[in-house]
């Protein structure tokens, strides 16, 4: 992440401005991790083994965190917010994506090609998205090697996806993290 400005969002936003996280992270390279989880689910009926991204933290530096707190967008007001509310991104793709603010558009490029590509098909078929599959295809990636800036995809709740800042005891950034069905306690 080259400008250390965070976007924690879908990669196929069409309308509107990104979200761009308020706190800012030092440029550099900052890996991310995912947090499963596994329980057998009935559905009509039938048993299945089911497996979900349950968080998805982006570690900025090592250390413990010790507190959470919502990741407010450039322009969001704490103050305005009422004991409840929650902040975050809408998707109706089940995809959120960390991607550096400044080298967005073109990190998003395939994610807007490919659903050209899907309105101007004249029959129906795989169309293919110019991304690199990781961690066993569960994922997607974009490098700008340009920029030196990455997006990653993951797995994102359907609706809103609340962002949250994970801080150590003295208020240091530790961790970005966004959770999945499962809630939070799959950050700690």
């Amino acid at each position: 992440m080259p400008s250390g400005r965070l976007v924690v969002d879908t990669p196929w936003l069409e309308d509107g401005e990104p979200r761009e996280l308020a706190v800012r992270v030092p440029p550099g390279a900052y890996g991310v991790d995912v947090a499963w989880t596994e329980a057998p689910y009935e559905f009509m009926d039938e048993y299945f083994s089911g497996r979900e991204v349950a968080a998805t933290p982006l570690s900025v530096r090592e250390g413990t965190v010790a507190v959470w707190e919502m990741g407010l967008a450039a322009g969001e007001d704490i103050e305005r917010l009422r004991q409840g509310d929650e902040v975050g991104s809408n998707t109706d793709t089940s995809m959120g994506s960390f991607a550096d603010a400044t080298a967005r558009p073109a990190l998003t490029a395939p994610f807007r090609e490919f659903w050209e590509q899907r309105r101007k098909a004249t029959a129906p078929g795989l169309v293919s998205r110019d991304t690199e599959s990781v961690g066993g295809a569960e994922f997607a990636m974009v490098r700008d090697e340009v920029r030196g800036a990455d997006l990653i995809t993951f797995s994102a709740t359907e609706g809103l996806s609340v962002a949250w800042l994970g801080r150590a005891e003295e208020g240091e950034l530790i961790s970005i993290g966004v959770m999945g069905h499962m809630g939070m306690e799959a950050l700690a």
